[in-house]
């Protein structure tokens, strides 16, 4: 079983890197995106009354009900530093030696940066770098952590990404 995250510890020293940033991408949405996604449900719910499928009736508006909650929910500011012995995340400690190796993908508009945990430390770690400087978290995690070549996002992230949800 894995370990509860860890405070930061006392002698975890003096940050070696810190900085702020949200946990996802901040989309903007027109009144083209909604006009859009409006109209599909409506079609769908639509479809799904003709030919009396409740199944699919009660998925799309439970869909929709989802999703109005969720975006409702704002995007949460974190605080990463990175220390010698591991990374905190909100005052949550993570040792390096938890850790598998890092990557980071590139969006339009962001980067995110992603640290893989061993199997069986918790789930990976995933945040935006905001205005810090990639050349300068790149540097300092590789001298701990390697760096993962070839790896890229989820594809249920992909396709959240391209619909801006």
């Amino acid at each position: 079983m894995a370990e509860e995250k860890q405070k930061t510890p006392m002698d975890a020293g003096p940050p070696l890197l810190e900085w702020q940033a949200h946990e996802k991408p901040q989309y903007e949405r027109t009144w083209r995106w909604y006009t859009v996604v409006g109209t599909l449900a409506i079609a769908l719910l639509a479809y799904s009354m003709w030919t009396a499928s409740w199944s699919l009736a009660i998925l799309v508006t439970l869909v929709a009900i989802t999703y109005t909650l969720i975006r409702k929910q704002t995007n949460v500011v974190h605080r990463i530093r990175i220390y010698e012995r591991g990374l905190s995340l909100d005052n949550r400690f993570t040792p390096w030696r938890d850790c598998a190796g890092f990557w980071m993908l590139q969006g339009e508009e962001y980067v995110e940066l992603h640290i893989e945990r061993k199997k069986g430390q918790g789930n990976n770690i995933c945040i935006q770098t905001g205005k810090e400087d990639i050349r300068t978290i790149h540097e300092l995690l590789s001298q701990v952590l390697p760096y993962i070549e070839g790896k890229t996002e989820h594809p249920l992230d992909t396709i959240a990404r391209l619909l801006k949800i």
